[in-house]
């Protein structure tokens, strides 16, 4: 055990030479923004190198090192409203993301459609390069609807702090380029914006917001490992917020299914999270979760402990060390230890 910690040690020590050797000095990514950020044509990378140790495995995959993303963003603003989204992860299969065109009907409603995020989950909108610790929580990995291929409309108001979108999509996620049955999934999110210190540009505000979404689906994996293969209906609720002000941070989402197999019993899994954090600095952040998945007996219940530290040596790149104990049995060798490098241009 002590010589796995000592090259788990090593291991993170190289990771932080290397977040060092790689950060942007400040002129430099100016002049990259200058040159391929232009409104009409802006190009984007996301590079994340995660290193994974556990002692004894409980968790799914095995210790090593692994490429989490490795995407590539084209996006812009066209003339009459029109604007674009093209994002594939090549770390990934299949590799397109997003492919989404999107035209303002008017000043605040705007109508997309492609492949994109369904409107579902504050947590699983939130970019993969934003979001607090190395993975998102367990709640919307397994029971969110993903990106999918639709349509969507999304409304803004009172000065932008109302945002209400409304979507319609295949139901049978990205990865086939159809739909499966006759049937679609219906989805929809309203989330409010209030400034608690200053304008909404602000740092310091409260936002809050709710998600549903409902579909007939057709031998799907409709929520993630828990099901091989779902057949029937599926109702999705989720409650969201999350507030900062001063140094901390707070936030919490709670995600419910309600899946009715035809001739099965009908299942209501669960997850929780609740999160705390604080800015040591400007560049430092730490932070600690509580998450929880109820799976409704379909999958032994999980309960997290995640300890987190976030580190931005440099505007483009982040270093993120994650500390997980599974509370079902919290001995040391069942502890996990996450370490993402990360580049975001």
């Amino acid at each position: 055990m002590k010589e796995s910690f000592s090259r788990l040690f090593v291991t993170l020590l190289l990771f932080v030479l290397s977040v060092e050797a790689i950060s942007v000095e400040s002129a430099l990514y100016s002049a990259f923004k200058e040159s391929f950020k232009k409104p009409y044509f802006s190009v984007g990378a996301l590079l994340q190198v995660v290193a994974d140790y556990q002692g004894v495995r409980t968790f799914s995959g095995n210790n090593g090192y692994s490429i989490a993303n490795a995407r590539l963003k084209l996006s812009g603003d066209l003339d009459s409203g029109l604007s674009y989204l093209f994002q594939a992860n090549f770390a990934s299969s299949p590799s397109i993301l997003d492919a989404r065109l999107s035209y303002s009907l008017f000043s605040s409603v705007t109508l997309s459609v492609g492949q994109f995020k369904v409107p579902f989950g504050a947590e699983f909108l939130t970019s993969a390069a934003n979001i607090d610790f190395v993975n998102r929580f367990q709640g919307i990995s397994l029971l969110g609807p993903g990106r999918q291929i639709g349509v969507q409309l999304w409304s803004r108001f009172v000065d932008n702090r109302i945002h209400l979108l409304m979507g319609m999509f295949n139901g049978n996620a990205g990865s086939a380029n159809n739909n499966d049955n006759m049937d679609f999934l219906y989805a929809g999110r309203i989330e409010g914006v209030l400034p608690l210190r200053g304008g909404l540009d602000s740092k310091d505000k409260l936002k809050v917001g709710t998600s549903f979404a409902l579909s007939k689906d057709t031998m799907i994996p409709a929520a993630g490992n828990l099901f091989s293969s779902f057949t029937g209906d599926r109702i999705l609720f989720g409650a969201d917020m999350r507030m900062r002000i001063f140094s901390f941070q707070l936030g919490s989402e709670f995600i419910c299914a309600r899946l009715s197999p035809i001739s099965a019993t009908t299942k209501t899994p669960c997850g929780l999270h609740g999160t705390l954090g604080y800015f040591v600095s400007d560049k430092v952040e730490v932070l600690g979760r509580w998450d929880s998945l109820w799976t409704d007996n379909l999958a032994p219940n999980s309960h997290l402990i995640v300890l987190g530290m976030n580190w931005w040596p440099s505007e483009p790149t982040e270093l993120q060390v994650n500390y997980v104990i599974p509370t079902k049995d919290a001995s040391l060798k069942f502890h996990r230890i996450l370490v993402n490098i990360q580049l975001a241009l």
